[in-house]
């Protein structure tokens, strides 16, 4: 067959093989997947996260640590219990309290906050998601002195102690791993989606389109789950 001039010969754009392409598309999927989901999960399970209550222990300690500062500042010695603190500071003359007036006494998971006058100070102890002594991530005990500050107080809070462990997170009323999890199989599948269609070529610029691609998907489920975590912040109040 001869070719004239006028006449075109059809280019064959060179492909990868499916086997290569699944092996890619697997491969990027994994490990931008795994990413993702291992960052949702370490802000679920850090102290500040929306597993447990953990984000609101620093706030109620600090509360206790200014009426206790109050009450030595007006008798020039800290009281035998908690409930001499806000009898002296939020009982009206005439008033009785009840033990619905004392939800400062009570840690954020509903147990008693356990303080002990030590010497010329004080020790109060938060112990945690199961209110014993001991325990690990949730269950964790915060002990606060009066020698502490706000920052030591965050500090140590934060010190890793207190994260969640896995089955905490996994089992958490709020349901929020649950949904990590599906957001990251859904995240997972448009990436191998995009993955896979893009690197049927081997051209250069194909290559550059599926790492703009799966950078913008991530960059969008980020967006997607805090917008769905702040949404669930705001709806319950804290």
């Amino acid at each position: 067959m001869t070719v004239t001039p006028s006449e075109s010969v059809p280019v064959v754009r060179p492909s990868r093989p499916l086997s290569t392409r699944l092996l890619i598309a697997l491969l990027v999927t994994l490990i931008v997947t795994g990413w993702v989901f291992w960052s949702g999960y370490f802000i679920l399970r850090s102290p500040s996260g929306w597993v447990g209550d953990r984000r609101f222990v620093p706030v109620h300690l600090s509360s206790i640590q200014e009426d206790l500062a109050k009450y030595h500042k007006e008798h020039g010695v800290y009281p035998e219990t908690l409930r001499d603190v806000y009898d002296e500071l939020y009982t009206k003359p005439g008033e009785k309290q009840t033990d619905e007036d004392y939800n400062r006494l009570i840690t954020v998971y509903r147990h008693p906050v356990e303080y002990e006058r030590t010497g010329t100070g004080w020790q109060i102890t938060d112990y945690g998601a199961d209110g014993k002594p001991g325990g690990i991530g949730l269950d964790a005990d915060l002990v606060v002195t009066d020698k502490m500050n706000d920052d030591q107080v965050f500090r140590e809070l934060y010190s890793g102690k207190y994260n969640a462990t896995f089955e905490q997170v996994r089992t958490d009323d709020s349901n929020h791993f649950r949904t990590l999890f599906v957001t990251s199989l859904v995240f997972g599948g448009l990436v191998f989606a995009v993955t896979f269609t893009v690197v049927g070529s081997v051209k250069k610029e194909h290559i550059a389109a599926t790492i703009v691609s799966v950078v913008l998907i991530t960059i969008a489920a980020i967006i997607a789950g805090g917008a769905i975590m702040m949404a669930h912040t705001v709806a319950s109040g804290h």
